[in-house]
């Protein structure tokens, strides 16, 4: 479950680790690249996505 807020997602090859900011350290999600998001910011080099459905994510703690 995701909580309400912001998601960040750092970039490693063709893989995007996603995480909740409420926990910034815990991966929680995956998503395959390119991934697009008409909501999506990206700042310092993490991609910030204010809809997080907009991704396509599943979880990883399943």
């Amino acid at each position: 479950m995701l909580n309400a807020g912001y998601l960040y997602a750092t970039t490693i090859s063709e893989m995007v680790d996603v995480f909740d900011v409420s926990r910034p350290f815990i991966p929680q999600y995956m998503a395959t690249l390119p991934f697009t998001a008409t909501h999506l910011l990206v700042q310092n080099g993490r991609a910030y996505v204010t809809l997080p459905h907009e991704l396509q994510i599943w979880d990883i703690s399943e």
